[in-house]
């Protein structure tokens, strides 16, 4: 089970060319003196929240997101090259999870845009126009927050947006623990470095 979707793109991508490249899958195989299971699965955590989404398990929870609208960011690192067509597209569960757990889901055309990953330290000047751009959007959309399913990107929409374009970002396990209980943690929201306290205020005592 893969919670980082640049993990799961790498873990898919490795898995993809053992299955092709007999000369490779051979070499592993005698490094670690075992064999390579073909039909290993990779199970990306949003797959599990589907499941659990669909058999009712969201339905009760005394936390629930009271219409909070949010804007789901999915970034690019789930997007796959041709090569890895056949694995399964991720697109969409973050809205249905937040539908079931009581959220508002925006229209927006930003969710699988580049946030520019590791350029924010090599060339932040370019992940700086990028983080901004889909703020912006997500502002424009009527979102009250952005939800992520990237530590990356959750990191980068932060610390490389302009003060007029500051709109909360959460990454999907903070929203699904805020769900559980509806009681979020002063300590942990004092982490984020875009405050959510007065978006969280109008629908839970913080």
């Amino acid at each position: 089970m893969i919670a980082c979707p640049g993990c799961h793109l790498r873990l898919g991508d490795a898995k993809w060319t053992l299955n092709t490249n007999q000369t490779k899958r051979n070499k592993v195989e005698k490094h670690f003196g075992q064999p390579f299971h073909s039909d290993l699965q990779l199970l990306h955590f949003f797959e599990l929240l589907a499941d659990m989404s669909r058999s009712g398990f969201f339905k009760d929870l005394p936390g629930r997101l009271k219409g909070l609208k949010i804007a789901s960011y999915y970034g690019c690192m789930l997007a796959r090259p041709p090569r890895l067509n056949k694995m399964p597209n991720h697109y969409g569960l973050i809205e249905k999870t937040m539908t079931a757990l009581g959220g508002d889901p925006v229209q927006w055309g930003f969710s699988n845009t580049c946030c520019g990953t590791f350029l924010s330290v090599s060339r932040p000047l370019i992940a700086s126009n990028l983080v901004n751009r889909i703020m912006k959007a997500a502002i424009r959309s009527g979102a009250e927050c952005i939800v992520t399913a990237c530590a990356m990107c959750h990191l980068n929409l932060e610390i490389r947006c302009a003060s007029e374009n500051r709109i909360p970002v959460f990454h999907f396990s903070e929203i699904l623990s805020l769900a559980r209980d509806g009681k979020p943690s002063r300590e942990w929201l004092n982490r984020h470095l875009i405050d959510p306290t007065p978006v969280l205020k109008a629908r839970w005592q913080v």
